[in-house]
């Protein structure tokens, strides 16, 4: 149960991460996830489909210029794609569609990107609406060839950055639209200690069970101090 708990905040950490733009964070949060997966022998991540993972790690390396780690990563995300969920599915849309387009596949990329467009529901999380927006008009400012589409994209995303309150999106979707690109917007670090999380998970499995329960209890108080330290809500960071 701790150890769920524990997996599941690292994975909230990274997402705030992502949606961010914080990519080398992303990785470095994605990766001790990971490992603490494989000390611990789980294949599958509570509440949140294991190939979101993958797709947040395909498009963090992909933005990173980090391309075989990329190539790894997307074959790991094929091959755990359940289709459980439409988060998952958004996800998994928007790292083919990066990963497409770093193969010069343009239009197949284009496709993937209008495909998780159209599977948008009214209960998908905002923040990943507008992450797959930001993203969208990114790419249609770089190869999209119709002016006028390019121009109602980007308006749709400025309009639904207004409508939930989004501000630091905002921001990036008028850059873009401007001409000017867009600056790196990486709002706060959420770092954690990798080596610690790690060894002591190793720890857990060769322990026994009146010394794993000791261990379990620091390691909870020790990433919770981190957490305290470093965490901010992901509303507040994310409408600053």
């Amino acid at each position: 149960k701790e150890y769920s708990e524990i997996m599941l905040t690292i994975y909230n950490i990274a997402t705030v991460n992502f949606y961010t733009m914080n990519y080398r964070e992303v990785i470095s949060n994605l990766s001790i996830l990971i490992e603490i997966m494989k000390i611990m022998n789980i294949t599958k991540l509570p509440f949140h489909a294991t190939s979101t993972v993958y797709s947040m790690l395909t498009i963090s390396y992909l933005s990173s210029k980090k391309y075989m780690k990329a190539y790894e990563s997307m074959a790991k995300l094929k091959n755990s794609y359940e289709k459980r969920d439409n988060e998952e599915k958004i996800f998994y849309l928007m790292a083919s569609a990066e990963f497409l387009k770093n193969e010069n596949r343009v239009g197949e990329a284009e496709e993937s990107y209008k495909m998780a467009m159209k599977s948008c529901k009214y209960d998908t999380m905002k923040i990943l609406q507008a992450n797959l927006y930001f993203n969208y008009c990114k790419f249609m400012q770089e190869y999209g060839k119709a002016v006028d589409e390019k121009e109602k994209i980007c308006e749709a995303a400025k309009q639904f950055a207004i409508k939930n309150g989004l501000n630091s999106y905002l921001k990036i979707y008028k850059e873009i639209e401007t001409g000017n690109g867009y600056k790196n917007f990486e709002l706060r670090t959420s770092k954690i200690d990798v080596s610690s999380i790690v060894e002591m998970a190793k720890q857990e499995i060769i322990l026994s069970k009146k010394k794993k329960k000791r261990i379990e209890e620091k390691l909870i108080i020790n990433i919770q101090k981190q957490l305290l330290e470093t965490g901010k809500s992901r509303d507040s960071m994310l409408k600053e």
